[in-house]
């Protein structure tokens, strides 16, 4: 199932019932790019050439955690598909695609039964956060060619903010915007407290700062603020009946908004901050090989247990979509299940 910013509230209820009884999670990522090098042709070849060096003399697991430390470090790519495998006896900065896949244990047909998901994932502007990334062009011919829908991913992709930058929204830090929003509030207030008002027409400004009002009365006062006016109804009448109580009701409301809004941004975090508080096992796919490992574990001697699809999830049944995050996931499943 793809996963956009259409039916992301509704699978994240699902996922998270899911991922509450599940025993592992797999789960596979597309990257914008792997390789940090200096964004000159020449440098990237540097790079590749010393790369392998990098790893001579290295144990296996030190190898490991040395791949590992250069794609963290390469902060400056985009995860644009995210896959996530789950499986059930009985990860963002970077990613634009990211897969999940459940695993269902079946005790009666003694099968597992996989459920995956694929997670679109694009970053949003958000109250002055804006996201810049790179993109390494071997990588996004890879894309393009295993069919990425780059338009779905960005008009659909599902938002995301890290905890440092959902923390720095939360401190409520003092800028031009928040004052002159303030100053907005102040004069709505003292107009809802002058009983001899009924209509207040707010002054002409540049269209920059009418979006910020339309931004921030839309929502406060969606059903008493129409273009550059604001006018009494029950709702209003209701904040109170002085200034001081009107700015205390409005302040209240606007940051119920806020934290709507903040909890929106957030996106796709929300199910990692779930897989993180779940303790689960972790299951990573990696490598460009995963399909011929994939294709060795679906015969003798490793065809046992028997895992399946679920219902709905046709799109993997007959169709192998290598490298899209979610089918990836699926495969890496597979593959864990069957050789252990």
């Amino acid at each position: 199932m793809d996963v956009t910013t259409d039916n992301f509230q509704d699978v994240l209820k699902e996922l998270k019932s899911l991922i509450d009884k599940c025993d592992f999670i797999s789960i596979d990522c597309e990257f914008t790019g792997l390789d940090e090098a200096p964004a000159t042709a020449i440098g990237t070849l540097r790079s590749a050439s010393s790369g392998m060096a990098n790893y001579t003399g290295m144990t296996a697991e030190e190898e490991l955690q040395s791949r590992y430390e250069k794609i963290k470090a390469s902060t400056m790519f985009l995860v644009v598909q995210v896959a996530v495998l789950l499986s059930l006896c009985e990860f963002v900065n970077r990613v634009g695609q990211v897969g999940i896949c459940v695993f269902t244990w079946n005790a009666q047909t003694r099968s597992f039964i996989a459920t995956p998901y694929n997670f679109y994932v694009f970053p949003r502007e958000f109250k002055g956060l804006d996201r810049r990334f790179l993109c390494q062009a071997k990588c996004m011919s890879f894309l393009s060619s295993n069919h990425m829908d780059f338009n779905k991913l960005i008009k659909s992709g599902i938002s995301y903010l890290n905890k440092q930058e959902e923390e720095y929204l939360r401190e409520g830090i003092t800028t031009k915007e928040t004052e002159f929003i303030a100053g907005i509030r102040e004069t709505i207030a003292e107009f809802l407290a002058d009983e001899t008002r009924s209509i207040l027409i707010l002054p002409q400004y540049d269209s920059y700062h009418r979006m910020l009002i339309h931004r921030d009365l839309s929502e406060t006062f969606d059903d008493c603020f129409k273009k550059e006016n604001v006018t009494k109804n029950e709702r209003t009448s209701s904040l109170g009946q002085t200034k001081a109580k009107i700015v205390e009701s409005i302040s209240n409301m606007a940051q119920k908004v806020e934290d709507k809004q903040i909890q929106a941004a957030i996106g796709f975090r929300h199910v990692i901050d779930h897989i993180s508080s779940s303790k689960k096992g972790l299951s990573f796919s990696g490598g460009t090989r995963l399909d011929a490992v994939f294709r060795t574990v679906m015969h003798d001697p490793f065809k046992k247990p028997i895992i399946s699809l679920q219902d709905g999830c046709d799109k993997y049944k007959n169709n192998a979509q290598l490298h899209e995050a979610g089918y990836d996931a699926y495969m890496t499943g597979c593959v864990l299940i069957r050789c252990i």
